[in-house]
């Protein structure tokens, strides 16, 4: 099944911060999901202290803010179906995934962002978080019929 795992880099298209995509560098474990909501609170807790979020890949800046969220019964890496056991228990958010698709245009390589799992709770929920779900491997999920058949060996990363 899809699952997130630990940091990947981003792919070189992804890799600018006006896209606005915090990348938690969590290279011993494979906890990213956890890292991510950990960086999404965070991220909250300094706009609340008008100060402006600064480091939400670094771990050590994420763990005060790591089990302000319920992960009892989420096994990590997490699966699609742990997305959906977290939002059951906790009902306040609603957790949306995102991947890239890839193409070249113009002798360029261009990012599509494709929708791979959505909340039934958007917007009706105090905290609505975005992720996207990185892959490094030989082989590409672009062209794959069954998304749910990752093969051996393909690293993963939320």
């Amino acid at each position: 099944p899809l699952q997130g795992s630990s940091y990947l880099p981003l792919p070189e298209a992804l890799d600018k911060p006006q896209l606005g995509i915090i990348n938690p560098q969590n290279r011993d474990d494979n906890e990213c999901f956890k890292w991510c909501i950990s960086a999404y609170h965070t991220r909250e807790e300094a706009i609340k202290a008008n100060r402006k979020p600064s480091h939400l890949n670094e771990i050590r800046r994420l763990r005060r803010n790591a089990n302000i969220a319920n992960f009892e019964g989420i096994k990590f890496p997490a699966t699609l179906h742990d997305i959906d056991k977290f939002e059951e228990s906790n009902p306040n958010y609603a957790i949306n995934i995102f991947k890239p698709f890839y193409r070249e245009a113009f002798g360029k390589i261009k990012v599509d962002i494709d929708p791979l799992h959505i909340s039934e709770h958007n917007y009706q929920v105090e905290h609505m978080i975005d992720l996207l779900y990185l892959t490094e491997g030989e082989e590409s999920l672009n062209d794959r019929k069954n998304q749910n058949d990752i093969p051996e060996g393909l690293k993963t990363h939320y």
